[in-house]
């Protein structure tokens, strides 16, 4: 397969400029003729079309020496597979060097040597028809070519150079309209006015993944046409993920303007991308200082149809870069704290992948970067990358998805990553499905990702490297997270009381502490054949405060758990006061296994429970009365080992025992300091419990874990 470039690119140029036909004479039997068909020489310079002489060919010689490819080839062509003049004679794709640069990226590669040159004959092959002198595509020119090229006036930028452009940014910015440094600061409220939208059922992940298969045209009038579809594409991250997905493919140098610009907070980037859109579109008539760009627009829209045929014949693979010193001594310096599971069930197969995001600490303090995240139609996450200007740093699957994108300027960089889960249902339909936050992750200056997965892409396991700053002075200690950070929490630990305007999160709250008991092993359910251990780190923990502040101890007037046979499954406080319904964690029922009848009916629906029995009920319950007007506080928290009962102890000496109370116990004890209060508890409810045979299901979570939350006795209320 041939693949060099033609050697007239060593032409001397020297003395050589466009011809202007205007300086023919008038009597010139041509002058009429080069007239009508002569590019505006106004409009070109010699080095707009320099890169015309610039070709290669894409053939066969059937006559070359060396190894053939197949071992028994005999060298014959008998079989008839196109018509040319000449039968059976193999066809050549000549183009020029610049458009394959432009194809290159088009397929996905950055080197052209990296493009399998047997594939894409096969592939240019079959889109070349008996006869022709051109591919049946679309070349976006209102010329056909024939058997020469025609020079239409109207379409010089169908000669500029399509090439990279250095300090095109800079032409861009002195191009900006003035109108797109001050964004219109929201919409007209015109949802009373809308009287069918059918778009409107559309959530906002769903509508993003059409919106990536749409055409930049098809997406603008789509706007148009619905209201919900306007509302939910307002924000700049918006047009900032639709600059880089439609518009940076093919005009590479708008990563960099991106990257480096310092774009003020009332910045259009949905005027931006409009206005790219339509001074970059490749029309009849097109000039300035961008003919060049949309030479290049045209050329990619027409490599259009070659990429799915490509793709479906060879997978695209991209040589793994060797390390630089600085990069590799950031990895050598981090460290993985933590690496929780984040699904269940475990996939019976796992392969670790990772990528490493910050290669040098001067990409963190000099320039921004955009980080993506992708997500499979499930809603769930299978890949992350951050990009600085045309880097991109990858970490599982990103080409097949959906992504959703986060603009970072320089000097900042991630503090804290939150997962997301979804809980996992083992009760089948006896529990509810809920979202909730996991906020294990503090993350620092750097990051190696790490992960376990399934063949799918899916995450069973997320893990990421921290590294210290160059010039930090050593810790006198080894970095470790937090019970706090390592504990997957509910929503309502997420929104902790703050002031009154704001609230926070538990493992960074400034006046909440949280105490952890030592941990449970996994929580087997090893008699029941059809589920597999369940790991503590996808059980949530909640957070009950019985007081938000010490000073409000005084409304305090009983705490009460709802116990299941020896399960402990809710704990409720009660107040002196009626202002709101109070807090409770894990649940008030009913639940099946209150019921005798649970061991012989199929199912929950048999019970009729909401008939029969309200939340909380009585006969269920055990009541443990506090003094709080009088003074008495909650000054102790013992746990028995394998949280199987929780005793409550008063600075009055008085207790209470919830749950399995054995004579052998050992008990984990948690103490108040002496400048400390004890106003809740944080409670995980993993444990299955109250199993029937007969349904083949269980009832209801039992306490499995129980941390204890604090506050300082000098605390004055809430902060201002």
């Amino acid at each position: 397969m041939a693949d060099t470039f033609s050697q007239t690119s060593d032409l001397d140029w020297e003395g050589e400029s466009l011809r202007n036909f205007h300086d023919e004479p008038e009597h010139n039997g041509m002058y009429d003729y080069m007239e009508q068909a002569s590019y505006d020489p106004t409009l070109l310079q010699d080095d707009d079309v320099r890169w015309i002489d610039r070709c290669r060919v894409l053939a066969i010689n059937n006559a070359a020496p060396g190894v053939r490819k197949d071992p028994i080839d005999t060298g014959t062509n008998d079989h008839s597979c196109f018509e040319t003049y000449d039968d059976d004679m193999p066809p050549a794709y000549p183009f020029h060097e610049a458009c394959f640069q432009v194809l290159t990226r088009r397929l996905g590669y950055e080197n052209p040597n990296e493009v399998d040159k047997d594939v894409l004959y096969t592939v240019m092959t079959q889109f070349c028809a008996d006869y022709s002198r051109m591919l049946a595509l679309d070349y976006g020119s209102e010329q056909e070519c024939g058997q020469f090229w025609e020079c239409m006036p109207g379409e010089e930028y169908t000669v500029s150079d399509p090439g990279p452009k250095p300090g095109i940014d800079e032409v861009l910015r002195s191009m900006f309209p003035a109108k797109l440094f001050n964004r219109p600061e929201s919409l007209l409220e015109l949802s009373d006015k809308v009287r069918n939208d059918p778009l409107a059922i559309l959530p906002y992940d769903v509508l993003l993944g059409i919106l990536d298969h749409l055409p930049e045209k098809s997406t603008l009038a789509l706007r148009k046409a619905s209201w919900h579809v306007r509302t939910l594409t307002q924000e700049p991250g918006f047009w900032r993920y639709m600059l880089r997905l439609r518009v940076a493919p093919w005009f590479w140098e708008i990563k960099d303007l991106l990257a480096y610009t310092k774009f003020p907070e009332t910045f259009d980037f949905q005027g931006l991308f409009k206005w790219l859109y339509h001074i970059t579109l490749p029309v009849y008539g097109f000039k300035g200082p961008l003919m060049g760009i949309a030479n290049r627009r045209r050329i990619w829209n027409a490599c259009r149809d070659l990429v799915p045929v490509y793709a479906s014949k060879v997978a695209v693979s991209r040589p793994v870069k060797p390390m630089g010193k600085e990069s590799k001594a950031i990895l050598d310096a981090a460290k993985s704290l933590h690496m929780p599971t984040v699904m269940y069930p475990p996939p019976n197969k796992t392969s670790n992948i990772s990528a490493q995001f910050i290669c040098s600490w001067g990409e963190v303090a000099h320039r921004s970067c955009d980080f993506d995240t992708y997500w499979n139609k499930n809603g769930a996450l299978v890949g992350i990358s951050v990009t600085f200007g045309q880097t991109e740093r990858v970490f599982g699957v990103t080409s097949k998805y959906k992504g959703r994108s986060m603009h970072i300027t320089a000097q900042d960089w991630i503090a804290e990553i939150k997962v997301h889960l979804s809980e996992a249902d083992f009760l089948r339909d006896c529990r509810e499905d809920r979202t909730i936050p996991n906020p294990v992750f503090d993350f620092h200056h750097t990051g190696e990702v790490m992960i376990d997965g399934m063949e799918t892409g899916q995450i069973s396991r997320l893990g990421l490297l921290q590294a210290p700053l160059p010039n930090a002075p050593p810790p006198s200690r080894s970095p470790t997270y937090t019970a706090a950070q390592k504990t997957l929490w509910s929503q309502n630990a997420t929104g902790l009381p703050y002031n009154d305007r704001s609230c926070k999160p538990i493992w960074s709250h400034p006046h909440y502490q949280h105490q952890a008991f030592p941990p449970t092993p996994l929580l087997h359910t090893a008699h029941d054949p059809n589920f597999t251990d369940i790991s503590t780190d996808i059980i949530p923990s909640e957070i009950l405060l019985w007081t938000e502040s010490p000073e409000n101890y005084i409304y305090l007037a009983r705490l009460s758990c709802l116990q299941i046979v020896s399960d402990i499954v809710g704990i409720v406080p009660t107040k002196t006061h009626k202002y709101g319904a109070a807090a409770h964690v894990g649940t008030g029922g009913p639940v099946p296994a209150q019921f005798s009848k649970w061991a012989a009916v199929t199912g929950p629906r048999d019970l009729k429970m909401h008939d029969f029995l309200k939340p909380w009920a009585e006969k269920n319950m055990l009541h443990f009365d506090i003094d709080g007007p009088g003074g008495e506080v909650v000054s102790e928290v013992h746990v028995s080992q394998g949280v199987e009962a929780v005793r409550l102890v008063t600075n009055r000496g008085r207790s209470c025992v919830w749950g399995k109370q054995r004579e052998w116990d050992e008990w984990d004890v948690n103490r108040a300091a002496d400048d400390e209060v004890i106003v809740g508890l944080s409670c995980a409810f993993g444990r299955l419990g109250g199993r029937s045979t007969k349904a083949m299901m269980y009832s209801h979570w039992a306490l499995s874990e129980v941390g204890v939350v604090t506050m300082k006795k000098d605390f004055g209320g809430e902060e201002k």
